[in-house]
């Protein structure tokens, strides 16, 4: 799905693993613009991924997984992402509407990449494979966020007028 009038992206899913192509200006401020393939889920959750490669459209193209309140431009989210030279970044948006606040984080190898987001009670903490070990690098209290979110794999180029290329494996989905 696109989300708040993102170009048409689209997808590729294989058994070796998914290619996404997402434009879209940012998943940033008060309103997102991206590609967003979910899952809507009820209770706790754990999701992982690797992702391979992003092509570099835009210093800030993205690709990463995230948990939505819903399906809205301006939803309360978060997510942990990768940019196109593998620094990553945790950002969130703890309420509907409300401002970004995110995170710098480690710079990973595209070698083995891997992000994960779990969900127990009402918190979700988000991770990257660091030296082997998964290390957290957000967490958010997501008590009014509802018993349903919407779970799965952000991509976006940074310019709305042209679709980057990411490519994801590993996939695994726990609920």
């Amino acid at each position: 799905k696109d989300i708040g009038r993102s170009i048409k992206g689209g997808q590729i899913i294989e058994s070796n693993g998914w290619t996404f192509y997402g434009g879209g200006n940012d998943i940033w401020n008060t309103e997102d613009q991206f590609r967003f393939a979910y899952q809507k889920i009820g209770g706790d959750f754990s999701f992982s991924v690797k992702v391979d490669s992003l092509k570099n459209t835009h210093p800030y193209a993205k690709a990463g997984i995230m948990v939505r309140k819903n399906l809205n431009k301006n939803s309360a989210h978060a997510i942990i992402n990768l940019f196109p030279n593998g620094n990553t970044e945790y950002g969130y948006r703890e309420k509907n509407g409300y401002g970004m606040k995110a995170i710098s984080g480690s710079t990973l190898d595209w070698s083995n990449a891997k992000l994960r987001v779990k969900k127990a009670g009402d918190t979700v903490q988000f991770y990257i494979l660091k030296n082997e070990q998964w290390a957290v690098v957000g967490e958010l209290d997501i008590s009014d966020w509802g018993r349903s979110l919407y779970v799965g794999i952000a991509t976006l180029s940074h310019d709305n007028s042209q679709l980057t290329e990411a490519r994801y494996s590993e996939i695994d989905l726990k609920y």
